[in-house]
């Protein structure tokens, strides 16, 4: 009875053990013959099923793990009977060490079908690639024909999303460069590219630089005087007339680029003249006495800040505050 049971209890194992067998094979089966759908899973599923064939890995585990499945089989057909099911089970695992050979074949046929066609379609992406970078080069040449003050909203727009271009670029090339590393081939470079940017770089900061002044100037002709503040505001004058007189300089082989600088930085010039007043009039230290005596200058009756009353109103208008004194 306890070698009855000890043999049920082997037999028990050996069902377990063999339906582990046939699940890896399985497994193995399945993933081997799965197509990759690009460079990157192809690599991945060809170094996979290499690790798993490699001296010391899944299959050398698996054929030792069969070695013992034989020799329990072995011993139990001596001692108790098989069902059909068993049988099918032990022609199952034991069937399988020939068909995982077709499998790997079969696999290194899917890898060498696949690296030959992805090889073509990132030869066919360079190209396509190239073709884009000259295009953009195009588009940076229109920008040396804008001369408009008025348009360098349209054009800092046009410029970023040219920029955009040129940024997903660079990761483009890292990718090409990722897949050229994984064929053995030669990195390949986009001089252009760089080109293009470095170019475009002068328009970029042109276009901003003028356009967020544009903003700023209406914001602070327009806006709450009693929420400016005047240092603010200076320093970013200042920091404005410096960068278009920069770029002036960097951008004197282009007239019209140049006529967009030289006109924005005269606006800058003009505003600058009356900061003194600014900083008088939005100086948060003035009390009622202050604007009392402004009024009786200007000739106004209310001439205290609130929320409408617009700085513009209060500096222009052919007013002039030179003779004032906080006292």
């Amino acid at each position: 009875e306890i070698i009855a049971k000890f043999v049920d209890r082997m037999k028990d194992d050996h069902v377990k053990l063999s339906e582990t067998l046939c699940s890896d094979f399985d497994g193995i089966s399945r993933r081997a013959l799965s197509t990759p759908k690009d460079t990157e899973e192809l690599m991945a599923l060809s170094e996979e099923i290499k690790t798993i064939r490699a001296p010391g890995g899944k299959m050398a585990q698996i054929e030792k793990e069969l070695r013992h499945t034989k020799d329990r089989l072995l011993f139990l057909c001596g001692e108790t009977q098989m069902t059909p099911r068993d049988v099918r089970l032990n022609s199952d695992v034991f069937t399988w060490p020939s068909r995982i050979e077709k499998v790997f074949l079969d696999h290194e046929s899917i890898i060498g079908d696949k690296t030959n066609t992805y090889q073509e379609e990132l030869k066919n992406r360079r190209s396509r690639f190239q073709e884009d970078l000259e295009s953009y080069q195009r588009q940076l040449e229109e920008f040396k024909g804008f001369a408009d003050p008025n348009q360098v909203d349209k054009y800092h727009q046009k410029a970023q999303k040219l920029q955009e271009k040129l940024d997903k670029a660079l990761e483009t090339i890292d990718q090409f460069n990722l897949e050229e590393e994984a064929y053995g081939w030669e990195s390949s470079s986009y001089p252009l590219r760089n080109e293009v940017s470095q170019n475009l770089a002068p328009y970029g900061r042109l276009y901003e630089t003028c356009a967020t002044f544009v903003a700023n100037h209406d914001k602070w002709l327009h806006g709450d005087m009693t929420k400016m503040n005047p240092d603010d505001i200076e320093q970013e004058v200042s920091a404005t007339w410096r960068s278009l007189y920069k770029l002036e300089k960097e951008l004197g082989d282009n007239a019209k680029a140049k006529s967009i600088a030289t006109a924005t930085k005269k606006i800058v010039d003009e505003f600058k003249e009356n900061l003194p007043i600014m900083s008088t009039i939005c100086n948060p230290g003035l009390r009622e006495r202050h604007w009392i005596k402004m009024a009786q200058i200007v000739g106004v009756e209310n001439f205290a800040p609130d929320e409408s009353r617009h700085v513009l109103t209060s500096i222009f208008k052919n007013i002039s505050f030179s003779s004032f004194l906080i006292e």
